[in-house]
């Protein structure tokens, strides 16, 4: 975490506000611009352009170096050997339209008089060009980008944009990669970040900026910002919605994505206080982890909708018309060794983007219509919604749609049905959907609607209206408009959808204005609906956060040593295949039911287990080399006799040396035949490993023809008893057990259990574990149990070369909670532990009760209140000071303090993670926060090992807190941890040096704090 606070604060170098915050518009403050103007170029900017609203708190939340492409203040052009073309032309006029937002340089390769008509004014020679420069916009021949990248670096500068104009003719395609490749090494050697390549420009449309080489238009500022790899696409739309009166935040076609990619523009966009929503169109999602991670943060606060083709391959396609960099392709399917496991790309990003909050459509007409509704209502709290219309027909088919797309007709209530009836004709039934008749009134409408809103079985309406002679469309619009906000507070979304034209454009204009969506048709409709209910479901799991529960953290790690011990003997044997009593004792450690499976290398070791176990029994080939046992006769059911088992242990070992060869017989395994009487299900579970994604599970109906009935399907782990119960929900055969739970008593809470249980194997054993397939599970009535398994390990020899097998989406760290006891001094105890997504309204009242304490303009001492200044390294230090220290928690809004608090508290525990101390309030009886400790596990980036703190009442406790973090941060392996403190809290000064940090005096008023991490393994108790 960077600055936790800092990031709300409303800009002040003098004692008056340079920019009022409560403004939307550049035009509303324009008063203030010009003081603003003047005081940037003096202090910290090199040129005379407008600076945007919240421009100090970009700098100082570290995350905006995107600035330099969104919001430059030096623009320069670099043009090659390129066609002289309309193109060109459009981007040059362009660029002159900014000339108001930032200082325009142009510059060629080449002989200049090819260019000289179109590079007026601003022509300068690639050695007269003076830096710092924010943005370069480079448009040449690609083999002449590096050369470019080395000179752009010598004048500082910060972001280059790869125009579509670059040209690559007479490259192959293996010269096109490699080409890229070093293009982007020479880019993260001299810092610069690049976006595109082949992209067709960015767009600011609150500061009218536009960046691009097709798009001329003045388009509409908005609250949406549109994320693109189609430059095609975003022409169309731009086109589009200076029609329909749609505007946009900011516009970005990102290109091959070689450097800026789909996680560094969510948390751009995420961070941007004009963005409400952001819209993306992918052909590739590039690194996945960093999209889950940003995904996940941003989503809470802001929605993400996104549209993929879902049936070509688009990584294939891209390889002949558009060179990437091959950072962004995912295999297509996860192949393996399992035949059971095949998941195709789409499988697995569905996945991504149900557990990072991310909505999927499928058209753009949907995006933008979800993108509208979700503007102006709130999401639902379920899928249930009730059809209220004046004509059958246009009812009947929003239910069709609304059952087809999962979601469900509510159910009227006694009560409800006996309101409704009263205005119902006496020959209509009072049915969902609800059915008017054509005479309807505005005032039926009225009644029915607030029958509606008191149904506890009712999640949203859709009001259906059809022009006939008695309808009251004008009066219909004015009541839904009179009553929309009831439905508001409820969190009940009320959709319509007025089916007509000439006759109902007044009262479509009145739904307008009430921001009440409206649809030219009632399928549409329903059609949204669905994707708001699935939206909120969506955002319900990323509250999900699977752990053990303190109580139970040192049994599973004790379960964990145990299985790698067992996993690392086999491979250092030279096998990758286990064996399936080997697998069913993996299975065991993590307290899997599995069936008693015994081995016997002899024949009368074959009878007198049999007998033991109780016939009838089933014998199988055991063999470490031979994975289908029934290819080679090796699968022997249902002996119920001694003899049988002889002759089945002779049969096995003849079919085995006959086929394979007499040394992969090393005995057979035996078990118990499971009953299965009718009411018995099969269902099976299982892993792999995607190369990007990490380990996915599956689950579905299982036995001999699970290829056949292809009901299935995945989830990311790790899994808790919620989510896992969310992931079987999706299949027919869960639909099956929750039937026969209710007639024959079915345990579905264990099926659940040893999906949670199994997901945590896959979880902790990810580095050992390449695949495992667990089929077919046993369910019946009474019993749930493993019949077969078998698991594959990580080749050594090849491990190494694989991208990371570890889980997307980082579990709850357990391992950093701990009680720390108090001391002598009275300070009570605290229990300290990372903190969770649930935590939100505990954290929002306490940084309220700070922002509180800090705005009433009280001189706080550092008893009570104790906080870094913490902010990046390449952040100027005179941008920070010229924030007062005793005015720095003024002007804070109440919403960026709810963004942040909700970021923070949804953070990835793999890029960041937060300490939170509480204790026990003596008054409340409830849990209470008394500060907070974040670090920055960004390994590799600008930000890694940056701490933020936060306290409430004393020292004693933020000294522990930072004691902590430090143990943390070497468990993280983090090269060194650093924070910045203002001269006034003195108390910091005191607590470095008790913990080791190198303090260094940094401007007039800062200090930083230094502490550089070892690099041996640490053997700190954390517990201690």
């Amino acid at each position: 975490m960077i600055l936790l606070w800092k990031k709300c604060f409303s800009v002040k170098l003098y004692s008056k506000p340079i920019v009022d915050c409560t403004c939307t518009t550049l035009e509303t403050n324009a008063k203030y611009l010009q003081r603003f103007r003047t005081c940037a170029r003096r202090h910290l900017f090199h040129s005379s352009s407008e600076f945007p609203a919240d421009s100090y708190e970009s700098l100082l939340v570290g995350r905006q170096e995107l600035d330099a492409i969104f919001r430059p203040k030096k623009v320069t052009l670099v043009v090659g050997d390129i066609p002289n073309d309309r193109k060109l032309h459009t981007l040059w006029n362009n660029l002159q339209a900014g000339v108001n937002l930032f200082n325009l340089e142009a510059t060629s390769l080449g002989p200049s008089e090819r260019f000289e008509n179109v590079l007026t004014n601003s022509f300068k020679r690639m050695e007269s060009l003076k830096g710092p420069i924010d943005l370069a916009v480079i448009a040449t021949h690609l083999s002449e980008v590096q050369s470019v990248l080395h000179n752009l670096a010598k004048r500082e500068t910060k972001a280059c944009l790869l125009s579509s104009l670059i040209t690559w003719d007479k490259l192959t395609t293996k010269e096109t990669q490699s080409l890229f490749r070093e293009i982007a090494a020479v880019a993260s050697q001299h810092h610069i970040r690049l976006i595109g390549s082949d992209s067709l420009g960015i767009l600011n449309c609150r500061l009218g900026l536009n960046i691009s080489s097709s798009l001329s238009q003045d388009y509409l500022p908005g609250q949406v910002a549109l994320l693109s790899q189609s430059g095609s696409l975003i022409c169309s739309l731009l086109d589009w919605s200076v029609k329909e009166r749609f505007g946009f935040s900011g516009v970005a076609d990102v290109g091959t994505m070689l450097d800026v990619d789909w996680a560094d523009l969510i948390h751009y966009f995420g961070n941007d206080s004009h963005t409400h929503s952001i819209l993306i169109y992918a052909e590739s999602i590039g690194n996945v982890r960093r999209f889950l991670s940003a995904a996940r943060e941003v989503a809470v606060s802001k929605p993400i909708m996104l549209i993929k083709p879902y049936k070509l391959h688009i990584s294939s396609k891209i390889v002949s018309t558009r060179p990437t960099s091959g950072k962004g392709a995912i295999p297509k399917e996860l192949k393996g060794p399992l035949d059971l496991l095949t998941f195709d790309e789409n499988a697995v990003l569905d996945e991504v983007f149900r557990r990072s909050g991310v909505l999927r459509v499928a058209s753009v007409n949907d995006l933008f219509l979800t993108a509208r509704v979700l503007a102006h209502q709130p999401r639902p709290l379920g899928s249930r919604l009730t059809i209220i219309s004046n004509a059958g027909g246009p009812g009947y088919l929003a239910a069709d749609q609304l059952i087809a797309g999962g979601g469900q007709l509510s159910s009227l209530s006694t009560q409800v049905s006996s309101k409704i009836q009263k205005v119902l004709p006496s020959h209509l039934p009072t049915t969902n959907p609800i059915d008017l008749s054509g005479n309807a009134s505005a005032n039926d409408y009225r009644e029915v609607l607030e029958a509606c809103l008191e149904n506890a079985e009712t999640d949203g309406a859709l009001v259906i209206l059809t022009p006939h002679t008695m309808t009251q469309g004008t009066e219909t619009a004015h009541v839904l408009a009179s009553i929309s906000k009831q439905w508001r507070e409820r969190h009940k979304p009320l959709l319509t959808s007025f089916m007509g034209g000439k006759e109902l454009m007044e009262a479509q204009e009145i739904l307008r204005n009430a921001q009440i969506p409206n649809f030219a048709f009632s399928d549409t409709a329903a059609s949204i609906w669905n994707y708001l209910w699935r939206y909120n479901e969506y955002l319900q799991s990323l509250y999900e956060v699977p752990d053990s529960g303190l109580s139970e953290v040192a049994y599973w790690k004790e379960s964990q040593r145990t299985a790698e011990a067992m996993l690392r003997s086999i491979q250092k044997e030279g096998r990758s295949l286990m064996t399936e009593v080997e697998s069913k004792k993996l299975l065991q450690i993590y307290q899997i039911p599995v069936v008693d499976t015994r081995v016997a290398k002899e024949e009368e070791d074959a009878v007198e287990i049999a007998k033991e176990l109780g016939f009838p029994v089933v014998l199988k080939l055991h063999s470490e080399t031979i994975i289908h046992k029934s290819e080679v006769g090796g699968v022997k059911l249902n002996l119920t006799s001694s003899e049988a088992v002889k002759h089945a242990f002779r049969s096995i070992r003849e079919s085995c040396g006959r086929l394979r060869g007499r040394q992969h017989f090393q005995g057979v395994v035996i078990y118990r035949m499971i009953d299965k009487p009718r009411d018995t299900h099969e269902v099976m579970l299982g892993s792999m490993i995607d190369s990007q994604a990490g380990p996915v599970i599956q689950f579905g109906t299982g036995g001999s023809l699970v290829h056949v009935y292809e009901d299935f399907a995945i989830a990311l782990p790790p899994l808790n008893s919620h989510l896992a119960r969310q992931m079987m929900s999706r299949t027919k055969i869960y639909g099956a057990l929750v039937a026969a739970r209710k007639t024959l008593g079915m345990d579905t809470r264990k099926i659940e259990e040893i999906v949670e249980r199994f997901s945590r194997m896959v979880t902790e054993q990810a580095s050992f574990v390449k695949a495992c397939e667990i089929n077919p599970i046993i369910v019946g009535p009474k019993t749930v149990v493993v019949a077969d398994a078998r698991v594959w390990l990580h080749e050594v020899s090849k491990h190494s070369l694989q991208l990371t097998s570890t889980p997307a989406i980082r579990p709850y760290p357990s391992e950093y909670v701990f009680s720390w006891p108090g001391d002598s001094m009275g300070t009570p105890p605290f229990l300290i532990r990372p903190i969770r997504p649930e935590d939100v309204h505990r954290f929002k009242r306490f940084m309220q009760m700070i922002l509180r304490l800090k705005g009433s303009g009280n001189d706080m001492s550092d008893s009570q209140i104790l906080m870094t200044a913490t902010l990046p390294e390449y952040v100027p230090i005179e941008v920070f000071e010229k924030l007062s220290h005793d005015n720095r928690w003024k002007d804070i809004t109440l919403q960026r303090l709810i963004e942040r608090v909700v970021s923070i508290c949804h953070a990835d525990y793999s890029t960041s993670l937060t300490l939170v101390a509480e204790t026990m309030d003596a008054e409340s009886g409830e849990m209470e926060f008394h500060g907070f400790a974040s670090l920055c596990l960004g390994k590799g980036t600008k930000e890694e090992g940056i701490i933020s703190l936060v306290m409430r009442e004393n020292t004693i406790l933020a000294n522990e807190l930072l004691k902590r973090l430090v143990v943390i941060a070497k468990q993280e392996k983090l090269s060194k941890i650093t924070f910045l403190f203002h001269q006034k809290e003195v108390a910091f000064e005191k607590l470095c040096e008790k913990i080791g940090f190198h303090i260094e005096k940094q401007g007039s008023q800062l200090y930083r704090a230094t502490k550089v991490c070892t690099t041996e393994t640490n053997k700190e108790n954390l517990s201690a």
